[in-house]
């Protein structure tokens, strides 16, 4: 959950942490970031980068500070308190989908460790390929290698599932693509 400091606007999202440098290697998310660069995030500075969606839902622009709730919360005597931490927006991003724009934040992955209190483990991985189309193929092979070792204690997917109207657009464009140069080929 986050909230602009001085507001009272509230917008559900997911909070990504990511290491930058490795992210700059991969590609894709710098290529996005309209306003400050990755290299923003630093360990420790509690900066945020959010789509620029969820920022004009929020009312902040860079420089400006939100507060992130995360989902779990501690017992006290005054009751459950979830853990807070007040981030500096360092930048924003315009992926073009809208599903990334307003439900996305990227801030490193050291502060998303602090805030959520995971130590030095994760609650994710992401892998980049080369071919995208590849995913779903790469995603059974994990999985079965993973099986092995973890037992049913994970959830492994791809972006076919994650987006499949994406996908079938994809899909649906390869097929059109091929019906019309086999009309071309037949014609000429």
């Amino acid at each position: 959950m986050f909230a602009p400091v001085d507001g009272e606007i509230m917008a559900g999202a997911e909070l990504r942490g990511i290491d930058p440098q490795m992210e700059q290697r991969i590609g894709g998310l710098a290529d996005v970031i309209t306003t400050g660069r990755l290299t923003d995030l630093a360990g420790g500075d509690y900066r945020i980068i959010l789509g620029d969606v969820l920022a004009g839902e929020l009312g902040v622009r860079v420089g400006d500070s939100v507060v992130v709730v995360a989902p779990q919360g501690n017992v006290t005597p005054a009751g459950v308190v979830p853990p807070m931490r007040r981030f500096e927006v360092a930048g924003l991003f315009s992926s073009g989908m809208y599903e990334y724009d307003r439900y996305l934040a990227l801030v490193h992955v050291q502060d998303a460790s602090r805030l959520l209190r995971f130590g030095d483990a994760m609650s994710g991985v992401r892998l980049a390929l080369h071919d995208p189309l590849a995913a779903p193929a790469v995603v059974r092979s994990v999985a079965e290698d993973l099986s092995e070792q973890l037992g049913r204690n994970y959830m492994i997917s791809d972006w076919t599932r994650i987006h499949p109207n994406f996908f079938r657009s994809i899909q649906m464009t390869k097929s059109l693509l091929f019906v019309i140069l086999s009309m071309i080929v037949a014609i000429a």
